[in-house]
């Protein structure tokens, strides 16, 4: 133990139980901000740019140049100090998500090598590696709150403009392949004799399929939420409501029973996290029966004994068939959809046959722990957590969870948008020192503890599930 970390220690046994003192972050562990150049952040920018909006697919002439490749391999160059910093004992030991996304490359690596699958060990270690570098920049880049300020409006920018690309390729305006509308069969229809079509709204690259681009859209939601009730704001406010509406009015059109699902929970876990049980329950009445309206019929028509909800419970079941096969390292990086001919449509469950239940409990743990030391970071009154900060961390805590709760139903487990929102809150209890002070979260065998008991415990809930709503005839 650091005799910073030592000092911060006897001064909380030291103070009366129940008093809130406020501490000052030790200059160990100050925000990194000061110390990472520019060069580095402003390619972490541009890096999401091209990584949302997809040029090379927007534009065909640009299509054999491998822009992502070139800017994520430059940012490197110029970040490798923020990076280096992130990989050392003392860092991961404070940053468990971290720990368990670094974990988790490891897993997907050995899911292969235990199979003795030299080949896929290599795809594995390099596919799942380009996301674990994202994640790392994100970390060591948004450093400080100036830069998580700017990122966060950066996102909203981006998520804006595919969104507005999006409506206009789906209200005819525009004509661009990568954004051509899917078009999906519906219900049966009697009295034409012929199956409904219905639209679905999607965006370019990683967000081609509807269910991702709900994803990004929760998370510019999120983030335009805080903007709209941040003090200071303005006119400018109605600027962000407008985003909130074009976000909502895209989600709605995406079609998606997880992404109105997601929704949901975002809101009722922001109104507990800003307001109290109390309070958010009363505000949940008031605002779900007009998500329920507003959504549509095929987004709220949720079954769980028919249709796309009886087939994924059936494949998770397979899935869990094939943790009982290979219960330590899983059936192997990318093999669930080789062997089934579908992805388990649970990126949680998907990791666990896929990973084994060590990888399967890293990647749940991450969440876990995202959620866990942001929830537990209010206990904490830390010089460096200014009140801006301070009325940002119930949004994040909403993001993390309405994220969380929509790849429930999605397999994203190795995808750049899921380690968005676990980057965001890593990188927020660094800049705010919370994560030195929330102790009972950093890495020890407490937490493993805690982390096999969440393991075992989900695995028993998606066993009693499949046990109780599969249908087999």
């Amino acid at each position: 133990m650091s005799p910073n970390t030592t000092m911060l220690v006897s001064q909380r046994l030291a103070r009366p139980f129940g008093a809130r003192d406020q501490f000052h972050a030790p200059a160990d562990v100050a925000p990194a901000g000061a110390r990472t150049g520019a060069v580095g952040y402003a390619l972490f920018l541009v890096l999401n740019a091209v990584l949302f909006l997809r040029p090379t697919e927007l534009i065909p002439d640009l299509e054999e140049l491998p822009i992502y490749e070139i800017i994520i391999l430059s940012c490197m160059a110029f970040s490798w100090k923020p990076l280096w910093e992130r990989l050392q004992g003392g860092a991961l030991a404070r940053q468990p998500v971290t720990a368990c996304v670094l974990g988790l490359w490891v897993a997907a690596t050995l899911s292969q090598l235990s199979h003795a699958h030299l080949e896929g060990t290599w795809t594995a270690a390099k596919d799942f590696g380009k996301v674990v570098i994202y994640y790392l920049l994100l970390v060591g880049l948004v450093s400080d709150a100036g830069r998580l300020r700017l990122f966060l409006h950066a996102l909203v920018l981006y998520t804006s403009s595919v969104t507005v690309l999006a409506l206009l390729q789906y209200h005819g305006v525009i004509e661009v392949d990568a954004l051509t509308t899917l078009k999906e069969k519906g219900d049966f229809n009697d009295l034409t004799g012929d199956w409904n079509v219905f639209l679905r709204l999607r965006g370019p690259g990683i967000f081609n399929d509807p269910n991702d681009l709900c994803l990004i859209l929760l998370v510019g939601m999120g983030i335009c939420m805080w903007k709209t009730l941040e003090r200071g704001s303005g006119v400018r406010r109605f600027a962000w409501i407008a985003l909130i509406g074009l976000f909502g009015y895209a989600l709605g059109l995406t079609q998606s029973r997880g992404g109105f699902i997601a929704l949901a929970a975002m809101c009722l876990v922001l109104f507990w996290a800003r307001f109290g049980w109390r309070r958010a329950l009363a505000l949940g009445l008031l605002v779900l029966p007009p998500l329920l309206f507003v959504f549509g019929e095929r987004q709220t028509s949720l079954s769980a004994t028919s249709g796309t909800g009886q087939e994924r419970i059936r494949l998770w079941s397979f899935a869990l068939q094939s943790l009982r096969h290979a219960p330590l390292f899983g059936i192997g990086f990318g093999q669930f959809e080789e062997q089934e001919g579908l992805v388990a449509h649970n990126s949680y469950v998907h990791a666990f046959a896929e990973l084994g239940f060590i990888g399967g409990t890293l990647f749940l743990g991450a969440f876990y722990c995202a959620v866990a030391g942001l929830v537990r970071a209010q206990e904490w009154r830390i010089s460096s957590m200014t009140p801006e900060l301070a009325r940002l961390r119930p949004y994040l805590i909403a993001i993390l969870v309405g994220y969380g709760t929509a790849i429930l139903a999605l397999t994203r487990t190795y995808t750049v948008p899921t380690y968005l929102p676990l980057g965001l809150a890593t990188g927020f209890l660094d800049i705010t020192g919370s994560s030195v002070l929330a102790g009972s979260e950093k890495c020890n065998l407490g937490l493993v503890g805690r982390l096999m008991a969440l393991g075992c415990g989900f695995v028993l809930l998606i066993y009693l599930v499949v046990r109780s709503l599969a249908v087999w005839h």
